[in-house]
């Protein structure tokens, strides 16, 4: 299960899937969702498209948060989606 511990410590799930030269493309779901929601346009864009889904904090298979002031769920989102694509070496 690929995981990224962002700089404040936080445990985030991701997949990438398709071509590992095909252009970027970084999916975020919703308020109580996580990255499986969007498996249906995966399968349809997947083999042409490298497509990044991560988990956002507290959701999905990412790491449950206890302290909601470490949720800050945009701009932390931001954060943490920028953290995820610099690890992967994707611009």
């Amino acid at each position: 299960m690929p995981e990224l511990r962002t700089s404040d410590g936080v445990r985030l799930h991701y997949v990438v899937d398709g071509p590992d030269d095909a252009p970027v493309v970084v999916l975020l779901h919703g308020l109580g969702s996580d990255g499986q929601a969007d498996q249906p346009l995966v399968d349809a864009i997947g083999d042409r498209l490298r497509v990044v889904r991560l988990d956002l904090r507290g959701h999905g298979r990412s790491e449950p948060l206890t302290d909601p002031a470490r949720y800050g769920w945009f701009d932390r989102s931001a954060a943490d989606v920028g953290e995820l694509l610099d690890a992967l070496g994707l611009e």
